[in-house]
């Protein structure tokens, strides 16, 4: 009976210190991590995370997640960099691949690199047509090449903005302040 309790009372014990298995169960303790600032304890988590769930479609986010880590609390941007990278090459038309480039392009025109930036506005405008954010990613490839001062593409990329009457008001005019940006800029 002795025997019988103590297994019990280890098995209990067990049960209640390993916790539910699963995704779900490894993505919140990643996340406790964060909550706790243990940041390089929850960059192993969730790529541990990313390791043992290879056929989970949420495996996306969870790579996201480890890109935002990289980029906001740890200040690592190559390494956000590269985690949106991977996140596009493995999951390209999925909602984590259009968050993956918006951050990304966001990094690259950070660091100059206006070229980066480009490549993935022009993929999210490609990529995602009926996407409620498509207006702003045009106006963002629009301020890329200005600041490229390619001033001719900048002004090829307003056309659309300025002709489509389905325009969001703000964006109409934003579009034509960088229409005139651009002959100011050009002299």
């Amino acid at each position: 009976a002795a025997t019988t309790i103590a297994v019990l009372v280890f098995a209990v014990t067990l049960c209640a210190c390993e916790g539910p298995a699963g995704f779900d169960a490894d993505y919140r303790e990643a996340e406790a991590k964060v909550g706790m600032g243990d940041v390089d304890g929850a960059v192993k988590a969730y790529r541990k995370l990313v390791d043992l769930y290879e056929n989970d479609p949420r495996r996306a986010g969870a790579i996201l997640r480890t890109g935002d880590l990289y980029a906001t609390l740890a200040g690592n941007e190559e390494l956000a960099a590269k985690a949106y990278g991977r996140v596009i090459d493995e999951y390209p038309l999925s909602d984590a691949s259009m968050l993956a480039r918006e951050r990304r392009a966001h990094l690259s025109e950070k660091a100059g690199r206006h070229d980066l930036a480009i490549e993935d506005y022009s993929a999210l405008i490609k990529h995602f047509p009926e996407n409620a954010d498509r207006y702003r990613y045009r106006v963002l490839l629009v301020g890329a090449y200005l600041s490229q001062r390619n001033f001719d593409q900048a002004r090829i990329e307003l056309k659309p903005l300025l002709e489509d009457p389905k325009t969001p008001p703000g964006v109409r005019e934003q579009a034509l302040f960088a229409a005139g940006e651009s002959f100011f800029l050009e002299d």
